[in-house]
């Protein structure tokens, strides 16, 4: 079995067009299985007018709906109502339908083709740890307008180690009837040049249809690319030496790496208090109590409270109060000394958790200050134990 994600940061790029176009031309050749892991926006059924069919639930079994070569899941399959359900809930879902449910298609020789919620919530990290020993790679879908977004998109996938196989510009330009041609949404240029920048694969553009989802053969005419993305997936093999997010958390930090890195910790503080404290004074943190935990695998390896004073800066016992809680994961540390992620990044994506009313902001700021200290001495440590 190889698995395709199909993703985009922002919503409204036309991916889960791009996803049942990719499952129906791919089901031409090869068995296919189109998952659409989109919980609040299940929009497959629509496209692949599907509107009478429904997925049939019994005590044993989860009887797909099949369309000649190609099995197809979706939640707007199982009801037309609004779903509002907590991440891990749907992700049983998608864990049990590779093992429960009734494949018209064989599985093990099968292409599964995962139209993936926009954005790197929970439920994207989810679908990529509960696929991750089959993913061959992911197709990023952009507009002209969301260049910036595809980028991000990028970063994340290259963190979480799923390979990409490609850039696809939708809704590159319109032609009218007139012969004119019209640039909607920006410069599709700009997307080929991200991918140039990125250095992965450009596959092309593909038009504004009048028709849109209405008419995906119209879209599939439109452009070449679906038989390209085939091309590279049937030479593409999963993997298997990529690290799944559930391998990284699971993985231990050498104690005497954690030793090591305590004491630079204690050390920077220290020297800070030798020089002068206005880069921190400035950003609105004086008087402030920070708590700062350092974890191996959510195990708490130093546990340091911090008192912001004009002077110097205070380590407290045990405050009565902490007004902001910085709570980092020794890895998460390593992989911004080897420069794999910025502190923003982590924070943004909940690789740094950070606790207390309104202060989000400003610790990450104090955090990106007080790791400018310290960064070059832990990377010293983490280039010993290589």
């Amino acid at each position: 079995m190889k698995t395709v994600l199909v993703c985009s940061l922002k919503g409204g790029t036309g991916k889960s067009t791009v996803s049942c176009a990719l499952a129906k031309v791919l089901s031409e050749t090869y068995p296919t299985v189109l998952i659409d892991a989109d919980i609040d926006s299940p929009n497959v059924p629509e496209i692949m007018k599907l509107h009478k069919e429904r997925i049939k639930v019994s005590p044993n079994k989860v009887e797909l709906v099949h369309l000649n070569n190609l099995d197809v899941f979706s939640f707007g399959l199982i009801t037309d109502r609004a779903v509002s359900m907590r991440g891990e809930a749907y992700l049983q879902f998608l864990v049990d339908l590779m093992s429960h449910a009734d494949f018209k298609v064989p599985l093990k020789e099968a292409v599964v083709i995962i139209d993936c919620p926009a954005g790197a919530s929970d439920l994207f990290r989810g679908v990529v740890e509960a696929y991750a020993n089959s993913i061959v790679g992911a197709v990023v879908v952009t507009t002209p307008s969301t260049v910036i977004d595809a980028g991000k998109m990028i970063s994340i996938l290259s963190y979480f180690g799923v390979p990409v196989l490609g850039l696809v510009c939708n809704m590159s330009r319109f032609k009218c009837e007139c012969g004119r041609e019209y640039k909607l949404f920006g410069e599709p240029d700009e997307v080929k040049e991200l991918a140039e920048k990125a250095k992965v694969k450009y596959y092309g553009e593909i038009p504004v249809i009048p028709q849109g989802k209405e008419d995906l053969d119209a879209i599939i005419n439109s452009t070449d690319i679906f038989n390209e993305v085939i091309e590279d997936i049937m030479f593409a093999d999963p993997v298997k030496s990529r690290e799944s997010i559930k391998q990284k958390l699971q993985k231990k930090v050498p104690k005497a790496v954690k030793e090591k890195i305590i004491k630079v910790i204690v050390n920077t503080l220290a020297r800070l208090n030798k020089k002068s404290l206005d880069k921190f004074i400035s950003e609105g943190f004086g008087g402030n109590t920070i708590e700062l935990l350092i974890t191996d695998n959510e195990e708490p390896i130093t546990q340091i409270y911090l008192k912001l004073t004009p002077q110097k800066i205070l380590v407290l016992k045990q405050p009565k109060e902490v007004d902001l809680t910085i709570c980092a994961d020794l890895k998460t540390l390593i992989d911004i000394v080897e420069d794999r992620l910025s502190i923003e990044d982590a924070v943004m994506m909940g690789e740094i958790e950070i606790y207390g009313s309104g202060g989000a902001v400003r610790a990450m700021a104090f955090l990106q200050k007080l790791w400018e200290e310290m960064k070059e001495d832990v990377k010293e440590i983490v280039d010993e134990v290589k």
